[in-house]
């Protein structure tokens, strides 16, 4: 039974970070809404939890990312995963400590390799216009980057009151 509450959780936390990164792009205006709430949130989680269901979440949001985007089925969900997988395992061998400067380095090599991974998959099936696709992406890290770091100090300050 706790297995299934366990995954049931997981699954509703998933599909609250791909409604929440949903709201936020619809309701900002351009360069803010660059954000990647969802990414942001899964690289603090992996921060505060050491935990590998973290790529489990990352597939469960990024599945719902799949669904929703117009792009070809399963470029957001390889891209995603591939990426939490491979942050955790940095974050297991290389950024092992919890702070602030883990969090930018976690969030900015994650950034890259997601867009990089997400880029080689969309070249195969449409084409790109890589001056608007640079400015989008560079305009994701500013923001992404700042939200990671506000959001981190945010969280320190609550937790470690006590």
């Amino acid at each position: 039974m706790r297995t299934v509450l366990h995954i049931l959780f997981i699954s509703l936390l998933g599909f609250g970070i791909f409604t929440s990164n949903i709201f936020l792009k619809n309701i900002l205006s351009f360069p803010f809404n660059t954000l990647n709430i969802s990414f942001v949130f899964l690289i603090l989680l992996l921060i505060s939890t050491h935990s590998g269901k973290v790529v489990w979440l990352s597939f469960i949001t990024h599945l719902l990312f799949d669904i929703y985007s117009a792009s070809t089925f399963g470029i957001f969900l390889c891209a995603g995963t591939m990426t939490m997988l491979i942050e955790y395992w940095l974050y297991q061998d290389l950024f092992t400590n919890k702070s602030v400067w883990t969090l930018i380095a976690m969030t900015a090599s994650g950034l890259v390799i997601f867009r990089i991974l997400y880029t080689l998959g969309i070249l195969f099936t449409e084409e790109i216009l890589w001056a608007d696709v640079l400015i989008f992406y560079l305009w994701e890290m500013i923001f992404s980057l700042i939200l990671a770091i506000i959001s981190y100090e945010v969280a320190k300050v609550f937790f470690n009151r006590a």
